[in-house]
């Protein structure tokens, strides 16, 4: 059985049609990091085969206490999906995730364009942690990791797919294409010009 757990409401970004960076306009965040010893509890009832650290409303590895979720988890056979931004952590830091993960866990990063548009929508994210990012992938590989590259097309970096794509197979990594459904008006300056880009329920929302 799987297990989709959000393990802190902590981020470093702020984009735009998130829906964390609307409460944290408004005031509203609660910050939350999940409890060590209730994630140990969970891990050592034996009910879960893997785990997806994901998140709505913050990012996995902000949790103060990340690697020890981690570690918790694989101490006890649990095969562990992260889905980040990947961003605001160093090198080493991943290199001491890196070695409690195996070849049966999964890294996905979410990076929505190139050095130079990948920190439009997700705002905070700079040059320095695009070229960073592809030295977490590089890492993981190593460990034998499967890594994922997640990419929301929009019209600022849409001319750039087929190029994300070439890269992400240079890294041997999968390149992931998500559609996004969050569009609501015709001229959302970040809606791409092309509509197979778009999302089914967003093209039938705005009649595209």
């Amino acid at each position: 059985m799987n297990l989709d757990i959000e393990l802190s409401t902590r981020c470093r970004l702020s984009c735009p049609k998130c829906i964390r960076t609307r409460l944290v306009e408004r005031k509203e965040l609660e910050i939350y990091d999940f409890p060590v010893d209730q994630f140990r509890k969970i891990c050592e009832s034996k009910k879960y085969r893997s785990m997806f650290f994901g998140g709505t409303y913050g990012d996995c590895i902000y949790h103060p206490d990340f690697y020890e979720l981690v570690k918790i988890a694989k101490e006890n056979n649990i095969f562990i999906q992260i889905h980040t931004n990947g961003s605001g952590k160093s090198l080493d830091w991943w290199k001491s995730i890196f070695l409690l993960m195996t070849k049966n866990d999964a890294l996905n990063i979410a990076m929505d364009g190139f050095k130079e548009t990948a920190g439009i929508y997700r705002v905070n994210f700079t040059e320095k942690d695009f070229y960073k990012n592809l030295e977490i992938f590089k890492l993981a590989k190593i460990r034998g990791i499967e890594c994922v590259w997640t990419f929301i097309p929009m019209k600022f970096n849409e001319h750039q797919i087929d190029d994300a794509k070439k890269l992400a197979k240079e890294l041997g990594i999968t390149f992931l294409l998500k559609k996004s459904e969050r569009w609501y008006k015709k001229d959302d300056p970040m809606l791409p010009s092309n509509p197979e880009l778009i999302a089914t329920h967003a093209r039938n929302r705005l009649k595209i």
